[in-house]
């Protein structure tokens, strides 16, 4: 049974493991999202085999039938064997349960860092609305600190895009509308729309795609490559 409760331990440290995965991902760090997903997949493979280990109390109750059964036959031998059994089992009890409190510290720590993480993301995105809503001429810089993927992909779409196309495709990013980003940058609707339309054009975006629905996917999707 303890080895069930450690497995339910190493499951949930699993899964910490994929919610750090996603929160670096999240923040556009790929070598960290990789690193944390690789230990959530090792975790989960070695789970598969320590269930193996579940079969710890049907190994009691076979010495203690044997111990009944063959008590005359076996004598001081037999009785050697159940005191070798059992002091193994105690040593593996011992060894689980001390490993069990390791891992919940384990995920205790991992679960602080999982927390502060996803708050300095939060804490970015709201700076960036910030940021866009103010006009402020450190926004650029700002998001490709929060978002460092976005800037490798739109190079990767072409790579000769104008600061003031990558600023319009950073907004139209985070999901503000085209009167929004007008009225944010003092500018007019119309010339607004005439930057996109020619910005949907250098990306080649498809005529029937939604511009922000395809930005987001394109620029999420390079993550898991």
């Amino acid at each position: 049974m303890d080895n069930i409760k450690d497995s339910g331990v190493e499951g949930e440290l699993a899964e910490t493991y994929e919610g750090l995965s996603e929160a670096y991902k999240a923040k556009g760090n790929l070598a960290k999202a990789r690193e944390y997903k690789a230990m959530a997949t090792e975790l989960d493979n070695k789970i598969s085999q320590d269930k193996v280990k579940s079969s710890e109390y049907a190994v009691k109750q076979i010495v203690n039938d044997e111990v009944q059964n063959y008590r005359q036959k076996y004598g001081k031998m037999l009785i050697i064997s159940a005191v070798s059994a059992v002091l193994i089992l105690g040593g593996l009890y011992f060894y689980f349960t001390r490993k069990q409190k390791k891992n919940k510290q384990i995920i205790k720590e991992i679960e602080k860092e999982s927390v502060e993480l996803k708050q300095k993301v939060n804490e970015g995105f709201e700076e960036l609305i910030r940021y866009a809503k103010e006009n402020n001429p450190e926004f650029s810089a700002r998001f490709l600190e929060v978002y460092p993927h976005f800037g490798l992909r739109m190079r990767e779409r072409n790579p000769g895009l104008k600061p003031s196309e990558f600023t319009l495709a950073a907004y139209t990013y985070l999901g503000f509308s085209t009167k929004d980003i007008a009225e944010y940058t003092y500018k007019a609707v119309k010339t607004i729309k005439n930057n996109k339309y020619n910005l949907r054009k250098r990306l080649d975006v498809p005529p029937q795609a939604d511009f922000m629905v395809w930005l987001r996917s394109y620029v999420d999707d390079g993550l898991s490559v």
